[in-house]
């Protein structure tokens, strides 16, 4: 369970390390706390797991932790895009591009 009272970092500063909304970072906490993760952005997965795993750390560490592995993961399209160039073959991905031609 995620509980920043136990770490050296305000919930405002994880707001603003995130980019998110104060009302979207209670949303994910709750959620990730809730292990209902399918709505919650992939860095924020990220660093809530490094940071539920490990309690000796402070605010420079969960800092470093997120400009050094979550920066730039974000978005759900570059999440998915990565998955599925990773685990996917040519055709497949094409399969999956025509679908999603039909769809928009």
């Amino acid at each position: 369970m995620l509980n920043l009272r136990n770490y050296d970092i305000s919930f405002v500063e994880l707001q603003q390390l995130t980019g998110l909304s104060r009302p979207t970072l209670y949303k994910y906490i709750e959620l990730y706390n809730e292990n209902r993760l399918i709505s919650v952005r992939n860095d924020c997965i990220k660093l809530f797991d490094f940071i539920s795993k490990n309690p000796s750390i402070d605010k420079s560490d969960i800092f470093l932790f997120y400009k050094t592995n979550c920066v730039g993961q974000n978005s759900k399209v570059q999440y998915l895009s990565k998955n599925i160039l990773d685990n996917c073959t040519k055709s497949e991905i094409r399969e999956i591009i025509n679908i999603l031609e039909k769809e928009i």
